[in-house]
């Protein structure tokens, strides 16, 4: 599947941009709520006996298969997969009037995988931290699709 970027400078009135900025930052607060919650998760299982034992493993050979296993079977009880963070994500979503108000389930579970992708790459060891969005730092928003979110049509961005 492919995708594409589109940067568009928007004419917009006061109205307009303190909406924008409404849902920026309720994907921020989301994109943190998650983030935090998937480091929590991942913390859990590096302190697990099971973990430890793991990484000791050979990543080569018989032993692979077997760490490979464990992993699995540890991201399964603590809940740090992809689909089990985007519940909870949408939990939180439902569960605050004003985010629920302002954001789609699409776009929750598009947060909730970039949150789950920062995570992984601590989990993988190629980012020694994440980062969490600071008040105020614009946060992009994206769709599942082409039909969820943002539509241009006409000249025209409709949300």
């Amino acid at each position: 599947m492919s995708s594409f970027v589109l940067t568009l400078k928007l004419k917009t009135n006061k109205k307009t941009e303190k909406e924008l900025l409404k849902k920026s930052d309720c994907a921020r607060q989301l994109y943190n709520a998650s983030l935090n919650e998937a480091i929590k998760r991942l913390n859990a299982i590096k302190n697990t006996r099971k973990y430890r034992d793991a990484i000791l493993l050979s990543k080569t050979g018989k032993s692979k298969a077997e760490r490979s296993r464990i992993f699995k079977e540890l991201n399964e009880e603590y809940g740090f997969r992809k689909y089990d963070l985007e519940s909870f994500t949408t939990k939180c979503k439902n569960d605050s009037k004003f985010i629920n108000k302002h954001l789609g389930t699409h776009v929750c579970q598009k947060i909730s995988n970039r949150a789950f992708e920062a995570a992984q790459k601590v989990a993988f060891k190629k980012a020694k931290k994440v980062r969490f969005k600071p008040f105020g730092e614009f946060v992009s928003l994206e769709g599942k699709n082409n039909e969820t979110f943002l539509k241009y049509s006409n000249g025209y961005l409709i949300i």
